[in-house]
C-alpha cells in the first residue's frame, strides 16, 4: 500500500475531489519527519551531498570514456579528496587514487537522481580507495577511510548553504576483505560503518539512506561469506539497501567492472535508493494526522476557502507528537491545491486504509520543487484529517511480515490472506481455473487441469528468480511454480517422482530424486539470460543446488508466473499441493543468496505455524 499526499500549486490537485483552495502565496513552510526520517525537505539552491565510499569498483577502472554517455552535467559538483573544493564533477572523479580515462557509478547515479529531482543540484564526495579494507583498518572506526570520509562530508556540507543536505551513502567494499571474515564478522564490521558514520557525521541521521553493492561472483576477490553479509544488510539495517551485480561484466581482469557496467551500477543504485527510503522497520503509531494551514487559517478538507497568505504550513503528528515546521521555500503561486492518493486513486470519505509506506511530495507550476521520499511502517492504519473531515484509502496488503529486500511480490498464504495479496504493495494473484483452498498458514490447489493462481509479473523477464514453499501429498506429476509452457517459459515440475527444472531452451534438469512427501520444502529457480542459471532445494544441512544449464537465451514467456500450472495444459500434470510462500525477483540470485532467502523463510514461516525442512 502506498499513501501519497501531493500539495499542487495553479490548479495542481485538490482535497476529496473538491475545489482547490485559493490563495496569494510567497513563502512555503514545509518540513515533516517521523521517527527521524526525513520525508521530504524544501526545495532551495544547494546542494544534495551523495557519498562514494569503498574500494576500486567504487572509482571504477575500465574506460574509455563516452563523451555523449558521461557527459558533465551543470547540476553536478564533486568535492574532490584532493582537490578540497566544490568544482563541476567529471570522470574519473577525484577519489583517492583514479585512473586516467576511467568511470566510475556516481555520475550515472546523479543523473538518475536528476531526472527525478531537476530542481536540484547534485555534489558528490568521492573517498574510495583501492585495495582497502575492514582488516587493514582502513574502513574502522578511526581508520584512514573511516575518518577521512567524514572530515570530506562534512568539509561538502559546509560548502553549500543552510539547505544542503546529505541524501545517500554509496558503498562498493569487499574484495580487499576476502578470506578473512564470516559472513557474521563481516556483517558486523559493515553495520559498525554504517551506524557509526550516521552518528559521527555532522548532517547524517539515524535514516540516512544506505546503498550496498555485491562483489561479483565472477570476480577473484568473490566470497560467499561477504556477499552473503552485504545482501543481507537490509534485514538487518534500516534505511538500507542492496545492489546485485552478478550478471554484469568485467572489464578484462576478472576483478573490475566494465564501463558498461559501471553505468548500469548508477542506475541500480539509483533505484535501490527508493528500496533503502522504504526499509524503516516499524513505525511506533497508531494514528497520523495531517493538518494544512495558511497564515493560522486551517484549511478545510471539502470546502474552498479564499485565503491571502505568505506562507504555508503542513505539520504532521504521530501519536500526539506534532513534527517540526523549519526553512520556508519561496516560490509565486495564486492557487494551492491538495490531493491524497492511495495505488493511483483518489482517496475518499471514511474508507479503511492499510499501509507500509507514506509518500509525499510537493509541487509548484506542474514541476516537482520538494522531492518524494517515503517511510517504512507497519502500522494497521492510517488516519488523515483536515478540520473535521477524515480521509483515507481502500486497498489493503497482504499479512504483516518480514519481506525480502527487492522483490517485486512476496505472497504468504492462508485464512488470513483469501485475496492472495502480496506483503509489499496488495498485488492479487488471479486463479486460474478454480479458487485454492484456504487453511490456517497454506492453501491448496485442487487437482485439475490448468490450475493455479497467476501474478502480475514475470512475462517478457530475461533475468528472474522464484522461490515457494510447497507440500505434496504424493509423487503424482504436478506443475510447481514458474510459467512454463509448450515453448516458452520455465517452471519447477514433478514428473515420474523426479522434481524437474525445465527453462525453454536450456536443459531440462533433474534436481531431487525421490520427490519428498507430506513435508514442506523449499524451492527456488534462478536465471539470467544464458549467463547463469540455479535450480535449488533448501536443506538445513546440505541443500540441493544445480548451477549448470544455463547454455541458451531464454525462450521468454508471454504470461507471468504463477503456483501451478498457468500456462502448460497438460493432462498428464494436473494434481495439485500446498503452497505457505510464494515470491518473485526481476534480478538473478547465486547460492549464496538462496540460502540466506531460504534461512529466512524457516524462520519466517515458523512465525505461521509452518515447518520448512
Amino acid at each position: 500500500m502506498r499513501l501519497g499526499l501531493g500539495l499542487g500549486i495553479n490548479g495542481v490537485g485538490s482535497i476529496n475531489s473538491g475545489d482547490p483552495f485559493t490563495l496569494s502565496a510567497s513563502g512555503l513552510s514545509i518540513d515533516v519527519t517521523i521517527n527521524d526520517a526525513v520525508l521530504y525537505s524544501p526545495a532551495n539552491t544547494d546542494y544534495d551531498v551523495i557519498l562514494l565510499a569503498g574500494q576500486s569498483n567504487m572509482i571504477g577502472r575500465n574506460g574509455s570514456i563516452d563523451e555523449v554517455l558521461d557527459a558533465p552535467d551543470e547540476r553536478i559538483f564533486q568535492y574532490g579528496w584532493n582537490g578540497h573544493k566544490v568544482v563541476l564533477a567529471n570522470d574519473p572523479l577525484d577519489h583517492d587514487g583514479e585512473t586516467a580515462n576511467t568511470i566510475g557509478m556516481g555520475m550515472t547515479f546523479a543523473k538518475q537522481y536528476l531526472a527525478d529531482n531537476p530542481t536540484r543540484k547534485i555534489l558528490l564526495v568521492p573517498t574510495a580507495k583501492g585495495a582497502t579494507g575492514f582488516q587493514d583498518t582502513y574502513w574502522q572506526d578511526g581508520g584512514t577511510g573511516y575518518n577521512g570520509a567524514i572530515t570530506q562530508v562534512e568539509a561538502a556540507i559546509a560548502a553549500g548553504d543552510s539547505g544542503t543536505n546529505l541524501v545517500a551513502i554509496l558503498w562498493h567494499q569487499g574484495e580487499d576483505d576476502n578470506g578473512d571474515y564470516t559472513e557474521a564478522q563481516y556483517a558486523a564490521q559493515l553495520d559498525a560503518l554504517i551506524s557509526g558514520w550516521r552518528s559521527d557525521i555532522d548532517g547524517a541521521t539515524s535514516s540516512t539512506p544506505f546503498i550496498a553493492g555485491d562483489i561479483a561472483d565472477w570476480s577473484t576477490g568473490y566470497d560467499a561469506d561477504i556477499s552473503a553479509a552485504i545482501e543481507d544488510t537490509p534485514n538487518r539495517v534500516p534505511y538500507t539497501a542492496f545492489v546485485e551485480t552478478d550478471d554484469l561484466s568485467d572489464g578484462g581482469d576478472s576483478l573490475h567492472f566494465s564501463a558498461a557496467a559501471q553505468r548500469t551500477l548508477g542506475e541500480r543504485y539509483y533505484t535501490a535508493l527508493a528500496s533503502a527510503l522504504i526499509n524503516g522497520g516499524t513505525l511506533d503509531a497508531e494514528t497520523l494526522s495531517i493538518t494544512v494551514t495558511a497564515n493560522a487559517a486551517t484549511l478545510s478538507a471539502t470546502t474552498a476557502v479564499e485565503l491571502e497568505a505568505e506562507a504555508l504550513a503542513v505539520t504532521v503528528t504521530v501519536n500526539d507528537v506534532t513534527t517540526d515546521i523549519s526553512t520556508p521555500a519561496t516560490l509565486s503561486a495564486e492557487t494551492l491545491g491538495i490531493t491524497i492518493t492511495a495505488n493511483d486513486a483518489t482517496l475518499t470519505m471514511d474508507s479503511a486504509l492499510s499501509a507500509g509506506t507514506l509518500a509525499v511530495s510537493v509541487t509548484a507550476n506542474a514541476a516537482t520543487i520538494i522531492r518524494s521520499y517515503v517511510l517504512g511502517a507497519g502500522v494497521a492504519s492510517f488516519t488523515v484529517t483536515a478540520n473535521d473531515a477524515t480521509l483515507s484509502a481502500g486497498a489493503a496488503t497482504g499479512p504483516s511480515i518480514s519481506t525480502e529486500s527487492g522483490a517485486l511480490g512476496h505472497w504468504v498464504f492462508g485464512t488470513d490472506n483469501t485475496s492472495f495479496l502480496d506483503s509489499i504493495s496488495g498485488s492479487a494473484l488471479t486463479p486460474v481455473t478454480s479458487t485454492p483452498t484456504n487453511s490456517s498458514g497454506y492453501l491448496t490447489l485442487a487437482t485439475e487441469q490448468l490450475n493455479g493462481l497467476q501474478s502480475e509479473f514475470g512475462a517478457d523477464e530475461t533475468t528472474f528468480t522464484i522461490c515457494a514453499v510447497v507440500r505434496m501429498p504424493n509423487t503424482s506429476n504436478r506443475f510447481l511454480f514458474g510459467n512454463l509452457g509448450p515453448d516458452d517459459g520455465g517452471s519447477m515440475f514433478v514428473g515420474s517422482n523426479i522434481i524437474k527444472s525445465n527453462i525453454r531452451d536450456q536443459s531440462t534438469v533433474n534436481v531431487l530424486n525421490p520427490v519428498p512427501t507430506n513435508q514442506w520444502v523449499f524451492m527456488a529457480i534462478s536465471f539470467s539470460s544464458n549467463t547463469s542459471r540455479v535450480d535449488y532445494i533448501g536443506d538445513a544441512s546440505s541443500p540441493i543446488i544445480n548451477t549448470s544449464g544455463a547454455n541458451n537465451n531464454l525462450a521468454q514467456a508471454s504470461v507471468d508466473f504463477g503456483i501451478g500450472d498457468v500456462q502448460y495444459d497438460n493432462a498428464s500434470y494436473t494434481a495439485g499441493c500446498d503452497y505457505a510462500e510464494f515470491i518473485i525477483f526481476d534480478t538473478a540470485k547465486n547460492s549464496a543468496a538462496l540460502t540466506s532467502i531460504y534461512d529466512r523463510t524457516v524462520t519466517r514461516l515458523a512465525a505461521r505455524g509452518i515447518t520448512v525442512e
